[in-house]
């Protein structure tokens, strides 16, 4: 019963990372891309503490997939790692209120839906607090799970 218990925790946890570990991946690219292709002139002003928010979240998402069959005692460690990258993408919010966006490599004067680029990188910075949030949530589940496990193997 209690091995049973530990698989489908363990199982609930696996399934609910991958797709935060692909949300943050693709977070990653499409900022790369927008620094890239539509960022102001020292797009390193606005973009550091996106990439270092989205790289974060990468890095806390391939720890718990490499440890989640191995080692319980990670959770508090991701769970201070999800705290700081939802540090750094709520400091990236009015990083990116307030930048000054001149779209240096303007393809196109008229950029049909492109105006809003620093709503796009906005949302996805919204989208990765509520992400790491989750993260925490699913940490803390599988801490909650493994906890009531071990008691119940000290009681009996």
């Amino acid at each position: 019963m209690a091995r049973t218990t530990i698989n489908t925790i363990t199982w609930i946890h696996l399934i609910g990372r991958v797709p935060l570990f692909l949300c943050s991946i693709a977070y990653l690219a499409i900022a790369a891309y927008i620094a890239a292709r539509w960022g102001p002139e020292d797009s390193n002003k606005v973009y550091r503490t996106i990439f270092a928010a989205a790289s974060l979240a990468i890095i806390v998402d391939v720890l718990a997939l490499a440890l989640l069959f191995r080692k319980p005692s990670y959770i508090p460690t991701l769970i201070f790692l999800d705290i700081a990258a939802c540090i750094l993408a709520g400091i990236s919010i009015p990083a990116i209120a307030l930048s000054d966006y001149s779209y240096a490599n303007d393809p196109n004067p008229h950029l049909h839906g492109w105006e809003k680029i620093d709503l796009v990188l906005f949302n996805l910075n919204i989208a990765i607090i509520c992400e790491r949030v989750l993260s925490m949530f699913l940490c803390g589940l599988s801490a909650r799970g493994r906890s009531d496990l071990d008691e119940r193997r000290l009681q009996s």
